[in-house]
């Protein structure tokens, strides 16, 4: 599903699988463009490019999806003000890819599993603005986290609360430019 330039849409209960037998992963499961003020809710995509991928948006909320199978579970470049909540992503090549975005929510997702290949993060952080993460469990993953250039300003905030980042290969891969603010959080067994 392709949608883009508008605003107040809804793409919700979608079973989407573009499959492989055309070779590398076709697109997109859910690709969002320069769209506001959405909802992408209870969708279940497989063997996509990414499942769901959100560039030059504004409002978009992200819930209650289950992503597999994947190149990027959840994707977003160039976004500000979305909030990723309550999404199942599991068995991706990456979970959760945040790059070039401003003031994020990523709240109670599940992000497991995510092993093979060069990049096997949980969650991907690259030059955010703002940050809320809470409540989320990333487990199983090579690199539960990794953050570089977040917040990317000093004037900004990238906040981990009540998390729990476990059983992976190794929890936290902080890069030099990496500012966060650890609280309340489970990091065990890494």
């Amino acid at each position: 599903i392709h949608i883009g330039d508008g605003a107040r849409a809804t793409i919700e209960g979608n079973r989407i699988r573009p499959g492989k037998q055309y070779g590398a992963r076709p697109g997109q499961g859910i690709n969002a463009w320069n769209l506001r003020d959405s909802r992408i809710a209870g969708n279940h995509i497989a063997e996509a490019r990414d499942g769901i991928y959100l560039s030059f948006t504004k409002g978009v909320i992200v819930t209650g999806n289950v992503v597999t199978e994947c190149r990027y579970g959840l994707h977003s470049m160039y976004s500000e003000d979305a909030r990723f909540e309550d999404n199942e992503v599991t068995g991706n090549l990456l979970g959760a890819a945040l790059m070039m975005s401003d003031r994020l929510v990523l709240k109670a997702n599940r992000i497991r599993e995510h092993r093979e290949g060069v990049a096997a993060y949980g969650v991907l952080l690259k030059d955010i603005g703002d940050l809320v993460a809470e409540g989320n469990e990333v487990t199983s993953n090579r690199v539960g986290i990794y953050a570089e250039s977040v917040p990317s300003n000093p004037q900004r905030e990238a906040v981990f609360r009540s998390n729990l980042i476990a059983g992976n290969e190794v929890g936290l891969a902080l890069q030099s430019t990496a500012r966060l603010t650890l609280t309340g959080n489970r990091i065990a067994e890494n």
